[in-house]
């Protein structure tokens, strides 16, 4: 794949800039991160993610800074993981021959970005068009040239359905499906032996204990402190032990609001 050097800046005749701040951009948690080139490494309580502009064909153009701005936005209005999922879904929309053509010429972008596009998708990613369309959508609100209206209708029109949610746990897949309860019974019994025999570490006692207790989203684990573990006594004794969880995919502008 070709690449091309993003840090040397727009041509001085540009119509859409991008100009990242020296401070970095701020995202929806109020951090702070470098934009300014091939890679943006955007930090976050769990585990830091990236966004590479080197996975792009399009060399530098408004096109390419359309792209930049419209990932920005997202970074600074909504959570990490859904800016970074945007980006990546619409790539294989921004690499067809009909993006990078326009924006050698300095054409509108057309349609036909989207049929193209999404002939290089298998039947269950068609739903990544939601990504693209949302990247031309902002683009016109923002009244940037090159971002036709009616384009915008045509993409309006388009029904794109969504992706599939749940599949694996409603199923009895013995492998990706959910754990029978005679597994549970005896996921619980091994970790009662653990305790007794000292056979696993205690830190791993306590990640299965609440992967039973609460699921297995690893993230919301990572994002708990000590203080979220609270000890209930009654006359001196230990009668519960009270753990927060934090909730996660929920759209809040920070991991612990909820």
């Amino acid at each position: 794949m070709t690449t091309h050097d993003l840090s040397k800046g727009c041509p001085a005749a540009s119509l859409i800039k991008w100009s990242p701040l020296p401070q970095g951009l701020e995202l929806r948690s109020g951090v702070r991160t470098d934009v300014s080139g091939y890679v943006w490494i955007i930090p976050h309580p769990t585990r830091d993610f990236s966004i590479d502009f080197r996975k792009l064909v399009v060399a530098e153009s408004d096109h390419l800074n359309a792209i930049r701005r419209w990932t920005a936005h997202n970074l600074h209005s909504k959570s990490v993981a859904v800016a970074v999922n945007s980006f990546n879904q619409a790539v294989p929309f921004f690499n067809t021959s009909s993006f990078i053509a326009s924006a050698k010429r300095g054409e509108e972008i057309p349609f036909s970005v989207l049929s193209e596009g999404q002939s290089n998708l298998r039947a269950d990613q068609l739903w990544q068009r939601h990504a693209y369309r949302d990247f031309y959508r902002w683009c016109h609100s923002q009244q940037f040239p090159y971002f036709g209206n009616d384009v915008v209708i045509k993409l309006d029109n388009v029904v794109v359905g969504g992706n599939k949610k749940g599949e694996a746990v409603r199923s009895a897949d013995p492998d990706a499906g959910p754990l029978t309860s005679g597994e549970v019974a005896a996921l619980t019994a091994a970790l009662r032996a653990a305790w007794l025999e000292k056979t696993m570490p205690i830190n791993e006692q306590a990640a299965l204990w609440l992967c039973l207790a609460f699921g297995a989203n690893a993230s919301q684990y990572a994002l708990m402190r000590e203080e979220d573990i609270v000890e209930e006594h009654l006359n001196g004794q230990l009668v519960a032990t009270l753990v927060s969880v934090p909730r996660q995919k929920k759209r809040h502008a920070g991991p612990r609001d909820e």
